[in-house]
């Protein structure tokens, strides 16, 4: 009879751990919907060096540099592969680094490359990204996702790399 009674002791249990389980997880679930809403508005940065020109033409992006740089250049590629321009930033920290470039067609999907050499002339490691205005939430998968301005895909929370802020 007593290993009946610590049967039902533990069956008891198990069904309360799995009550504040499912109370924790609708919590995390909230917080997830409130910090992705907070985002709507803003520029959010992912992995990838695609440029969206907005609809005056301007086009927002990123990257991240592994070390300091005496020169850094962007070269922006048109669709068909061909150079649209390019853009001397000069000198600028390790870290995240923007810029942004007013050339570009409305609602056009341009690629960019960065080179960067520090003072002894070596090539300096750079991470790029795309910039995206956050749109709306989705919240029709089992995490959150974003609408952003320029992709009909949605963003994964979890793959943004940065925010940069207020979109212009």
């Amino acid at each position: 009879m007593a290993s009946e009674f610590a049967a039902i002791s533990t069956v008891n249990g198990i069904n309360a751990l799995n009550s504040k389980l499912s109370t924790l997880s609708t919590s995390t679930g909230a917080a997830q919907i409130a910090q992705a809403s907070s985002l709507v508005g803003k520029q959010v940065a992912v992995t990838g060096n695609t440029l969206i020109a907005g609809s005056n033409g301007t086009a927002d992006g990123a990257f991240s540099l592994s070390g300091g740089t005496k020169n850094t250049m962007i070269t922006i590629i048109n669709p068909d592969g061909s150079i649209a321009s390019t853009l001397n930033l000069g000198a600028l920290p390790a870290g995240q680094q923007s810029f942004s470039w007013t050339g570009g067609a409305p609602g056009t999907n341009y690629t960019y490359n960065v080179s960067a050499v520090d003072t002894a002339g070596a090539a300096v490691s750079v991470a790029p990204y795309t910039v995206y205005t956050v749109q709306g939430v989705n919240l029709s998968s089992t995490s959150p996702t974003l609408n952003v301005a320029g992709s009909a895909n949605t963003i994964p929370v979890s793959s943004i790399q940065t925010v940069l802020g207020s979109s212009s």
